[in-house]
Order: structure tokens, then C-alpha cells, then sequence
């Protein structure tokens, strides 16, 4: 998501819609933890489960904003291995 806001600008620049590759989805139950570490889904319920899909964001952003995020995206490869 804070690859998408740099690239984009903003919350009200980002599309209303993004397709891309799914390399991994996390099931989630709404708590306090979820809520402090996705501040984005602090305005839903407490105990609703939800997933969260970490996309492939090489062909959706521009390579500067790709840059700024290299050392995290190598992390996240790093750990699905």
C-alpha cells in the first residue's frame, strides 16, 4: 500500500481498482494488533476476518518508487522463500 500512495500521490489519487499478481495472502481476525500494524482497517469490526494480498508491484509503479522500496521488497521475497 505504501508503495501505491508514493507513486500515486495520495489516498484520493490511488484507482479504484488494481490487478497484479498475487504473491501472497495473509488471513487476518480483527484485533488490536491488526489495527495498530493496518491502520488503513482500523474501521472494521472487531473480530471480522479478512486476507490481505501482497502483490507483485513491479509493473503497477514507477521505477524511482520501485527504488525507494527495493530493500523491503527483497525482505518480503526473502521471507516467502
Amino acid at each position: 500500500m505504501k508503495c501505491l500512495l508514493q507513486h500515486h500521490g495520495g489516498y484520493l489519487a490511488l484507482p479504484q481498482r488494481v490487478v497484479g499478481r498475487v504473491l501472497e495472502l495473509e488471513h487476518l481476525v480483527q484485533d488490536e494488533d491488526v489495527r495498530k500494524r493496518h491502520k488503513a482497517l482500523d474501521h472494521l469490526p472487531r473480530a471480522c476476518e479478512l486476507s490481505l494480498a501482497e502483490l507483485d508491484v513491479r509493473p503497477l509503479v514507477s521505477a524511482a518508487t520501485l527504488a525507494a522500496f527495493r530493500p523491503r521488497i527483497d525482505e518480503r521475497a526473502a521471507e516467502r522463500r
